[in-house]
């Protein structure tokens, strides 16, 4: 067998399987992955790295103990929630992950078995494009009639190495979330992103996911401390073309595909299903996700949540952000999931970048498809196995996704709340050739603030100039002078998202890739 061929490492041993501890009564192992991304490998062969990252653990769901845990802290947090049902329901739903033991130091089963089915957009793409005619004229389509256009936000390699655009791209609604059943809202609370989803499992060939064949790429990779696993698999691009040809349909659907006329070109855009699983455990340990595969060059868009997308409140201080967080209903920014959709359409994958607890993740998951959010790469902290202050932690996440994509130009977004100005300031000094635009959500919604938010630019540009250069004076942002060689120009503030929508640097930007 050809190891390099199936995206195997020869050169490193293999290691034994760490099996799941023994259970105890009442117990249920579960996974949860975390939506990714893969990219091109940059040697020219045409392959691609898909990006795996999830969680391993187990929860006891009539335990006494973790129910008084519940309560205690629910009452701590706010005394006066705990006679009000909506809000206790709200905290047990959104905090079980905290309560959940994490396996630590145990072999998880990683594997790309398949092209992922075309996705459903959240709402038909003629409503999508008519939501706001004056937005739709902005993007500069040309079929006014409402039609998507057929752009591609996943690329595939053709076999002269360049990128050839998948046509008619869709948004998918269930990528993001705990679930594929968009009706099924048990499966949303559930910790378990994946619902049991016994027909995929019982059509996977078992035997090709304990032995290395040609059908499937997979690896076992091991959990930490907290549980989290992380691990990365090459994928030939020979296994793509055969993922394609096994699950894309002929161009007549009014008839039975014809596997002669079967064409890449036939399916949406680039999309892998990946599956998580303890080994000796298929079908009852194990996770599902579909994750996207992002091609060089283009224009991509990196998000910050709280209070950019979604109303946290994180500015008003800690006590109001957790009790926003986990015992009132999410609301949407308005007009954000509006704006990151019509850039959706015109081919720019997303990203979304949180300093919030991975434990989090489901109520995130549940407020992008609530709010018809386009699918992307979650990317939540990892508090036990980080002690990085959040900017730290944000600023090598941020730049850790232009690096993983030199060629694409991005488009950064922000709110006033917290550290984004400093942490966007940082990441265009260090990358600047990459960065098409920053724009921050003014949380005071008070566009007499403006110049303020520039100045307090201008000061990060300035202190990170000084740090740079080992001074130690502090800097006054109020007589601070502009710091040289720094676009100022690429920076805007909104309170309205259409400021992203009209901005002539954006919009030239996607319409060129």
């Amino acid at each position: 067998m050809d190891t390099q061929a199936t995206g195997i490492d020869a050169s490193k041993p293999h290691e034994p399987v760490v099996p799941l501890p023994a259970s105890t009564k009442g117990s249920v192992d579960r996974i949860m992955l975390f939506p990714s991304y893969g990219r091109l490998v940059p040697d020219g062969s045409g392959d691609w790295e898909v990006n795996v990252s999830g969680w391993l653990f187990r929860t006891r769901e009539n335990s006494k103990r973790r129910r008084f845990l519940m309560g205690l802290s629910q009452g701590l947090l706010s005394p006066s929630s705990v006679s009000n049902a909506s809000a206790t329901s709200l905290y047990q739903e959104r905090s079980q992950g905290f309560f959940a033991e994490s396996l630590r130091k145990v072999s998880v089963r990683i594997a790309v078995v398949g092209m992922a089915p075309p996705p459903e957009p959240p709402l038909p793409q003629d409503q999508l494009l008519q939501q706001s005619t004056a937005s739709i004229d902005r993007l500069s389509m040309d079929d006014k009639s409402g039609a998507a256009p057929k752009e591609g936000i996943y690329k595939l390699p053709s076999t002269d190495g360049s990128l050839q655009a998948l046509p008619d791209y869709q948004i998918d609604s269930s990528a993001d979330v705990s679930t594929d059943h968009a009706d099924d809202e048990a499966n949303v609370v559930e910790l378990d992103n994946t619902p049991t989803t016994t027909d995929e499992v019982s059509a996977l060939d078992a035997v090709a996911l304990e032995t290395h064949t040609d059908k499937y790429v997979w690896t076992d990779v091991l959990t930490d401390k907290s549980g989290r696993f992380v691990g990365s698999l090459r994928v030939p691009q020979a296994h793509v073309d055969r993922f394609i040809k096994d699950h894309v349909v002929g161009p007549d659907t009014s008839s039975p595909a014809d596997p002669a006329q079967k064409s890449p070109l036939a399916v949406p855009w680039l999309r892998v299903r990946v599956l998580a699983f303890a080994p000796g455990h298929l079908t009852d340990v194990h996770a599902f996700i579909t994750t996207g595969l992002i091609g060089q060059p283009g224009v991509s868009l990196i998000s910050d949540i709280d209070d950019t997308i979604k109303d946290s409140s994180i500015f008003a201080g800690a006590r109001t952000a957790f009790k926003i967080a986990f015992m009132h209903d999410a609301k949407e920014i308005p007009g954000m999931s509006d704006c990151y959709n019509l850039l959706a359409v015109k081919g720019v994958p997303v990203h979304y970048v949180s300093a919030a607890p991975f434990q989090l993740y489901p109520p995130v998951a549940k407020f992008l498809r609530q709010f018809a959010f386009p699918e992307g790469s979650v990317n939540m902290r990892n508090v036990l196995e980080s002690s990085a202050k959040v900017k730290s932690y944000k600023n090598v996440l941020v730049m850790g996704l232009l690096n993983a994509f030199p060629e694409r130009k991005f488009i950064l977004v922000g709110d006033s709340g917290e550290k984004d100005i400093d942490i966007y300031a940082a990441v265009d000094q260090a990358l600047g050739g990459q960065v098409l635009k920053i724009f921050i959500r003014n949380v005071t919604r008070d566009a007499s603030k403006h110049p303020e938010l520039m100045k307090r630019v201008e000061q990060a540009y300035a202190a990170q100039a000084a740090q740079a250069t080992g001074s130690t004076a502090a800097v006054d942002a109020a007589s601070a002078a502009k710091p040289a060689k720094v676009d100022l120009s690429k920076w805007a503030f909104f309170v309205d998202p259409d400021v992203i929508l009209t901005d002539a640097t954006v919009m030239e930007a996607v319409t060129m890739h």
